[in-house]
């Protein structure tokens, strides 16, 4: 699956965030990529699944570990922020079924 990134945008609503020309809600399950995470054998980094969120106008992605959510990425930096999550690499979560097919038998 190809890395997209989270952009602000505008819809008939007003200002919106958008993965791959599709509008994120609050609650909407991504993929965030983390380069320092254990991946595959033999490869570093993995995707992990997060939740997005706003926080007032800002948003934020949150992952669960264990019972507990905490927090993956949130701006500190409001004037730059559309910058500043452009260079996250996120995607939609990639169905079961297709993850299952990849897997090594």
């Amino acid at each position: 699956m190809t890395a997209h990134r989270l952009v602000l945008g505008v819809d008939g609503g007003g200002p919106r965030w958008f993965v791959d020309g599709k509008p994120v809600h609050c609650g909407s399950e991504l993929e965030v990529w983390c380069p320092n995470a254990h991946g595959a054998p033999g490869r570093a980094g993995a995707w992990l699944a997060v939740r997005f969120e706003m926080e007032g106008a800002h948003p934020a992605l949150y992952f669960t570990v264990g019972q507990g959510t905490r927090l993956v990425a949130r701006s500190v930096d409001p004037a730059n922020e559309a910058a500043v999550w452009e260079r996250v690499d996120v995607r939609w979560p990639v169905p079961e079924l297709l993850r299952s097919k990849a897997r090594p038998k």
